[in-house]
């Protein structure tokens, strides 16, 4: 009986929440389903039992906010005397023109309150418009800030960059100049001593009874060690060592450069010029004595070849006999056949033990069958079948792989066979192709012997034109040369007190707007500076008093307002002077006395004169302030009186267009949240 009690609760409670009450899902739980009649069981228990009867039975759908507006207009009508109609001799009610009039008020109250409504979002709209107005001027204004600090601060960034670069430049100068002088100085301390000799050891080049010079300067030294390194970075340019690796060559010319102007800087160009013209007659003594002992005859004798006069060549070489081939192919078979007898029998001995252990395991594995299938001999002989078999597949897998590497193997060995056959063929073709290549070296180094004959004849008399232009042309400038190196005494120094002395902007460049550089002494920020600029428009610069850390082209502008400036104190000052004739006029005969009380009685006539226009119209905005306080303190009990019925705080699901108070304040608080957002951005 309690039960059907409980299940009739609940069955009320849920039709009261969704067909009375209109219950539906909302804010995290907008998704869920509808609680059943299952669900309102768990809660018809106990105590609560008593509060959910009294809610059912007193707590209406009726009782919403326009039943609440009813009663305040009831109220009202009670206070105010009622309609009433003489019929006969009985007084009857005007039900038809209360209804009216009940809802005229409960219309007009729904106008006011959409009207009030809408007047606070007007000025809610207002609001975050003015806010968005001003948020967006700020925006304008940091934006604007920030592009004139990002210009100003890449202009810094381009003109400190510029300045180390420069600064690079000057340290780069510094350095070389500080080590021109220490070569300089190094070389008129070593002039007064007593020159540098080495001992020169054979390079890699030279042939093993070449002629070589025991002793060599340093200046030698360094130009032979120059004149290898680029005979070797040409070498390795022809045999295209170097590829398509340009930054590789690049470095080497680099390597190469430094080193030869590091032997220019040492020595001086007579000292250079000598040690060229002995390294060249060392370089042609070694070649002459290469050719000259070049001898066809020996070196095919060497070679078992008879040279004969008609300069052909014949092979005296004998081969050797088939006997000795014989045997040693014998010979070295039965040793490749002892070494595979002895591989065999090693490998039979593995075999035997694996098969041993094969064995072992069977035996094992026999036993454990054995002892699991006791009872069912005919999953034990299926068992050992099934091992057999798998055993079977195992070895012949394992017979498959080795003879797969095997024949891998010997493919390999026939690839490489076949290479090595080739490679023999290629010696064979090469050595029938021995006396063309004999011919045509025995051609070259007759011509070599030809050429080299009277080279050092050749080298004596290009000496001697070298040494006899040389003097002609000392002896005829020799008077010319003394007054140039006259005139160039203490020029070093004059240059570098001239160029401490000199100002930066003649020497330092921009490429800030255009890929060309430019002088930055013809920017604007100097235009001071400049050579060009006469001390008149310093002067006239000073009188408008221009900054001078601002750009010329600011020039124009600061003069246009300094003429407004002076316009503006003009149009003052003759305000000031017309505002004193006014008072002080010319004629002197009239009292001042009558013109103040003239003055005063104007005054007071247009006094009156306002009072009488705005007397009445405030009066009458007085009145209507006055009643607009009545009806704000009219409004202001009916909220009182209706914040004060029972049903008020009971009746969360009303809804208007399909969302409730807490919906609607939801939803604003989304859109107000995203307009911030949207603000930030």
């Amino acid at each position: 009986m309690a039960q059907n009690r409980d299940e009739d609760l609940a069955t009320r409670l849920h039709d009261w929440a969704i067909n009375e009450m209109h219950y539906h899902s909302q804010g995290r739980h907008v998704n869920t389903k509808l609680p059943t009649v299952e669900d309102f069981k768990q809660i018809c228990r106990g105590q609560a039992v008593d509060i959910l009867k009294w809610i059912i039975t007193n707590v209406h759908s009726a009782q919403t906010v326009k039943k609440v507006k009813g009663n305040l207009a009831l109220k009202g009508e009670r206070m105010q005397p009622s309609y009433k109609v003489k019929y006969g001799q009985e007084e009857k009610y005007n039900k038809e023109r209360s209804e009216l009039l009940e809802s005229r008020s409960e219309l007009s109250q729904e106008v006011n309150c959409v009207l009030r409504d809408i007047s606070h979002l007007d000025k809610d709209m207002e609001r975050l418009q003015k806010d968005i107005a001003e948020t967006e001027h700020e925006y304008q204004e940091q934006r604007s800030r920030i592009r004139d600090i990002q210009r100003k601060s890449a202009l810094i960034e381009t003109h400190s960059l510029k300045c180390r670069e420069t600064v690079q430049e000057y340290e780069e100068y510094a350095k070389r100049i500080n080590a021109k002088v220490e070569a300089i100085t190094s070389y008129v301390k070593k002039g007064s001593e007593a020159e540098t000799f080495y001992s020169r050891k054979k390079s890699s080049e030279d042939v093993s009874d070449g002629i070589t010079s025991a002793l060599e300067s340093a200046c030698g030294k360094n130009v032979r060690e120059c004149c290898e390194a680029i005979g070797s970075f040409l070498n390795q340019v022809l045999q295209g060592s170097f590829g398509g690796n340009k930054a590789e060559m690049s470095q080497a010319k680099n390597l190469l450069w430094s080193q030869v102007e590091q032997t220019s800087r040492e020595f001086s160009p007579l000292q250079i010029v000598m040690a060229l013209t002995s390294n060249t007659q060392e370089a042609s003594f070694v070649l002459r004595e290469k050719t000259s002992r070049i001898d066809i005859r020996t070196d095919a004798q060497k070679l078992r070849f008879k040279y004969e006069k008609s300069g052909e060549l014949h092979d005296l070489s004998s081969s050797p006999s088939v006997i000795q081939s014989v045997h040693e192919l014998l010979s070295e078979r039965e040793a490749a056949h002892f070494y595979r007898f002895i591989e065999t029998e090693k490998y039979n001995n593995e075999a035997w033990k694996l098969e041993q252990k094969i064995q072992e395991v069977s035996e094992q594995i026999d036993k454990l069958l054995k002892k699991k299938f006791t009872q069912k001999p005919a999953d034990l002989k299926l068992a050992r079948a099934m091992l057999d078999t798998e055993a079977n597949l195992t070895g012949k897998r394992t017979i498959l792989h080795c003879l797969t590497e095997e024949g891998n193997r010997l493919r390999e060995l026939m690839a490489k066979n076949a290479h090595e056959q080739e490679i023999l063929y290629t010696k064979y073709q090469r050595i029938q192709d021995f006396k063309d290549l004999a011919d045509k070296k025995q051609d070259l180094i007759r011509v070599l012997v030809k050429q080299n004959t009277n080279a050092q004849s050749r080298l004596d008399t290009q000496k001697q034109e070298i040494v006899s232009y040389i003097d002609r042309s000392l002896s005829s400038h020799h008077s010319q040369t003394h007054r140039l190196t006259t005139s160039l005494k203490g020029r070093v120094n004059t240059e570098i007190e001239m160029f401490a002395s000199l100002n930066l902007p003649y020497l330092m460049f921009s490429s800030v707007d255009s890929a060309l550089k430019s002088a930055v002494l013809d920017l604007s920020i100097n235009h001071t500076r400049a050579p060009t600029v006469r001390p008149v428009f310093k002067k006239v610069l000073q009188c408008l008093n221009f900054p001078e850390f601002q750009a010329a082209e600011q020039l124009l502008p600061w003069i246009l307002r300094t003429r407004s400036d002076i316009d503006n104190i003009l149009y003052r000052l003759d305000l000031e002077k017309s505002a004193v004739q006014r008072f002080h006029p010319s004629d002197k005969d009239k009292d001042i006395a009558s013109t103040i009380a003239e003055l005063c009685e104007a005054v007071a006539e247009h006094d009156r004169k306002q009072m009488s226009e705005l007397l009445p119209v405030l009066q009458q905005k007085i009145n209507k302030t006055g009643k607009g306080l009545t009806d704000c303190m009219k409004v202001k009990d009916d909220v009182l009186a209706w914040w004060e019925q029972p049903a008020q705080s009971c009746v969360p699901w009303v809804t208007v267009d399909g969302h409730t108070l807490q919906h609607w304040i939801d939803k604003w608080t989304v859109m107000v949240t995203k307009l911030r957002q949207m603000l930030v951005k």
